[in-house]
């Protein structure tokens, strides 16, 4: 999805009739108390009566451009004509040229030597990183820190491309700045929701994106952040939710149609997802969201060569994506070429601390290859799961479940099993069922809770889990509340399971 940008601060144009200067001050307070729909309103009847009025027409565009609405607000700056020149209006521009999509130009032209605004040298950036230039983005960003030091608004999409190359301490550091050098709150709470969705917060971005949401009611950004993060935690009824709300805000975007197209192929109907990212296609052209999105769905059809060609191109952009890796690999060796799969991988196997996904993957394609010696070494590897990635992961799943992120602790202990290899003891099968529960998925912490039982029939905390689950969802209150008694005599010091054995008995 598109960032939004950091909006210079208002100015209008020229002087109005007395009787205008009201409205337009209105209009102005309600800007500026982020009550922008009813500003929209005030300038709507303002311009009717005076058309050619320019400060409305200035704050007008300036709405349109924090909503996202980059056509609406080209025409209204086209209202303004070409004698209306400032560097103010030559920056808002750029950034509706940006937000409609019409980056080539901005990228084209070449910088004088006076020195590019921060706003174009940030407008410039998301484009670049729009298309999946990083490269092209980092140079713009460092140029404009160059010129314009610690400028409020480039912080953010600095820390954009931070969390892209995997440097999250560095996108912490940044973001931080940009609050204590007071930049634009959505844009802040925004990527800060794409920091903690990288780290797996499932509830802490989705907090941010609700924050951001809450700035601007008008932008469909927020929606469509979480529509994508929702899409990969595989939460299709929360995403039926926002797809809902993200049709009703804005049903032509193309967020709108990429966020159908994920739900689609979460809903297990990947001809439908074609046809909506087709639609998306063609409203926002080829962006690295799209195309890892096409490669996904091409998996999902079995057209692994198309799979190929959309993700080399996503990956070609110098994005750090180990899932899109790994199905790019997978889509080389479903078309008889493990070479190439275990080319697409080797840099991954590299890194300081490689995920057991990949050595066993590289151990697979390896041997389809030919390649035995390499193929014994990376499957010895992956026999013995990594200490740092390990113990990462129980950290990331105790921080979530300490704060309540269930979703979060789901992914980390999921993680901890499918990609690490780790055999869940019964400690780790208590609390990824405690989750699970917590998450309002009964049936799959109930497994998991016998399970963990099986392996410590006489602990006490996995008792109360257990038994508390099976009494409180109502699956089986008699067999509950017998766990939840025993939990009782074993931990009658448990000020926790005391309340869930006294709950029983009221």
């Amino acid at each position: 999805m598109r960032p939004l940008l950091i909006l210079p601060a208002l100015a209008l144009l020229a002087a109005c009739q007395p009787g205008r200067d009201a409205s337009l001050d209105e209009a102005q307070r309600l800007y500026a108390g982020g009550q922008w729909a009813d500003a929209r309103i005030e300038l709507m009847n303002l311009l009717k009566a005076e058309p050619a009025n320019a400060g409305a027409l200035t704050l007008m565009a300036r709405i349109q451009i924090a909503s996202g609405d980059g056509v609406g607000a080209a025409a209204t700056l086209a209202r303004l004509g070409d004698g209306a020149a400032s560097a103010e209006l030559t920056d808002m521009r750029a950034e509706a040229d940006m937000l409609r999509g019409q980056c080539g130009d901005l990228l084209a032209a070449a910088p004088g030597k006076t020195p590019l605004s921060a706003t174009l040298r940030r407008v410039r950036a998301l484009c670049a990183i729009d298309g999946g230039d990083t490269g092209a983005a980092e140079k713009e960003v460092a140029a404009g820190l160059t010129d314009h030091p610690g400028d409020a608004g480039l912080q953010p999409v600095a820390a954009r491309l931070a969390i892209v190359r995997g440097d999250l301490p560095e996108a912490e550091r940044l973001i931080a700045t940009a609050r204590k050098a007071g930049g634009d709150g959505f844009e802040i709470e925004m990527v800060a929701g794409a920091l903690d969705q990288r780290r797996a917060n499932v509830s802490g971005a989705l907090a941010h994106y609700a924050a951001a949401e809450k700035r601007n009611p008008l932008n469909s950004g927020p929606l469509a952040a979480q529509a994508e993060l929702l899409a990969a935690i595989e939460d299709a009824k929360g995403l039926s939710a926002v797809v809902e709300r993200l049709h009703r805000m804005a049903p032509q975007s193309p967020a709108t149609a990429i966020a159908e197209s994920r739900l689609a192929l979460l809903r297990g109907d990947p001809r439908a997802a074609q046809e909506k990212l087709l639609a998306a296609r063609q409203l926002a052209g080829d962006r690295p969201a799209i195309q890892l999105l096409a490669g996904r769905v091409a998996m999902a059809l079995g057209n692994h060569d198309i799979a190929i060609a959309e993700l080399s191109r996503y990956l070609g952009g110098g994005v750090r994506d180990e899932d899109a890796a790994l199905m790019l690999a997978s889509a080389f060796a479903a078309t008889d070429d493990p070479g190439r799969a275990v080319a697409t991988l080797e840099p991954l196997a590299a890194r300081p601390d490689p995920s057991r996904a990949v050595l066993a993957a590289l151990a697979r394609h390896a041997k389809a290859a030919g390649q035995a010696k390499a193929a014994a070494g990376y499957a010895a590897r992956a026999a013995k799961p990594s200490p740092a990635r390990t113990a990462n992961l129980l950290v990331r799943a105790d921080r979530a479940l300490a704060v309540k992120n269930w979703k979060g602790a789901i992914l980390a202990y999921e993680a901890l099993i499918e990609r690490e290899g780790v055999r869940p003891d019964a400690l780790i099968l208590n609390n990824l069922g405690w989750a699970h529960f917590q998450d309002g998925q009964a049936d799959q912490a109930i497994t998991l809770l016998k399970d963990a039982l099986k392996q410590a029939p006489d602990n006490a905390s996995i008792l109360d889990s257990l038994g508390w689950v099976l009494w409180s969802s109502g699956t089986d209150r008699a067999v509950g509340r017998d766990y939840l008694a025993k939990a009782h005599r074993l931990a009658p010091g448990s000020a926790a399971i005391k309340s869930h054995w006294e709950a029983t008995n009221r």
